[in-house]
């Protein structure tokens, strides 16, 4: 009824910010039914520092939403993470495989301890497929809360390989490849 894998980082008031690092998932599988995403960094990221998280061999049966989906939505910075061999076997309900996203949102701190956006640098999404042929979306909030350095590596969508057009960003993304 909601994320698979939901890494959030909530109440930095009364929690305080400490470092999130060193995650690693193998050999998973998801069946997503009634709400969230296989697999979501954010949408709460009260903390400073997201990094050194690997996902490697993941199979989706079900997505509800986006297969993968990093919405910060918070001040975090999430860094250094690794997403090899993520297979979706049925279409999302939703129809996207990849979202990355800085933003303000519904699940943004609203506190009054903090109103600031974080960034996403340093992704790796390797051997990724997935039975849609939708589009990537990558957007940032503003120049200095982006996204930036993005390798997609060996992603088929819809039984293709995904080509740079498919990738759809904002002028807040930077350092994206495709091969």
């Amino acid at each position: 009824g909601d994320d698979g894998f939901g890494w959030h980082a909530l109440d930095a008031a009364t929690n305080g910010e400490p470092e999130t690092r060193g995650l690693h998932a193998t050999d998973t599988t998801f069946w997503n039914v009634t709400g969230g995403n296989p697999v979501r960094f954010g949408s709460s990221m009260e903390t400073e520092v997201f990094t050194d998280v690997s996902i490697t061999q993941s199979y989706v049966l079900r997505a509800k939403e986006v297969a993968l989906k990093f919405d910060v939505q918070d001040w975090a910075t999430v860094s250094d993470v690794t997403v090899d061999g993520f297979h979706v076997e049925s279409q999302p309900v939703g129809g996207q495989a990849i979202v990355l996203q800085v933003l303000k949102g519904q699940y943004s701190n609203d506190t009054g301890y903090r109103d600031e956006r974080g960034r996403i640098t340093g992704i790796t999404i390797r051997d990724f497929t997935d039975v849609t042929a939708d589009t990537v979306t990558l957007s940032g909030w503003d120049a200095t809360h982006g996204v930036s350095d993005v390798a997609l590596e060996d992603v088929v969508l819809g039984g293709a390989p995904l080509t740079t057009a498919q990738v759809r960003t904002n002028q807040f993304v930077s350092g994206v490849t495709v091969s």
